[in-house]
């Protein structure tokens, strides 16, 4: 995990321990961007976090879908079950504010990891 020197954010902790596995096992980093963003970053996805309270979220794949079919696919096909396991873990740590974020976003992906995690469809 990369922690550069900025003050605590709130996010950190919650993720760093819902992630330990994937960082441990060097596929998945925790990175702190700024005094604001924090990144959980994969080959194939990013997850980018801003604020807290978090006032913008998204969801990044190597490919961008159209289609909430083609979003569902190619969300599966990059984030594993550990990657969202570990997501959800984070999430409920954090109170519901990470996938409230997705889904507030403006971005369809995102709404669509949000809305899938939440109902327990991926």
């Amino acid at each position: 995990m990369t922690t550069p020197e900025y003050p605590d954010h709130p996010l950190l902790t919650p993720l760093a321990a819902a992630f330990a596995a994937l960082i441990d096992n060097g596929v998945v980093d925790v990175v702190r961007e700024d005094d604001d963003s924090i990144e959980i970053q994969a080959d194939e996805w990013t997850i980018h976090l801003e604020g807290w309270p978090i006032h913008l979220a998204f969801v990044a794949l190597d490919e961008d879908p159209d289609s909430e079919d083609e979003q569902i696919r190619a969300l599966t096909a990059a984030l594993g079950p550990r990657d969202l396991a570990a997501l959800r873990e984070a999430d409920e740590q954090v109170e519901g504010a990470i996938l409230d974020a997705l889904a507030a976003s403006r971005d369809p992906l995102s709404q669509t990891l949000s809305r899938w995690l939440r109902a327990g469809e991926i």
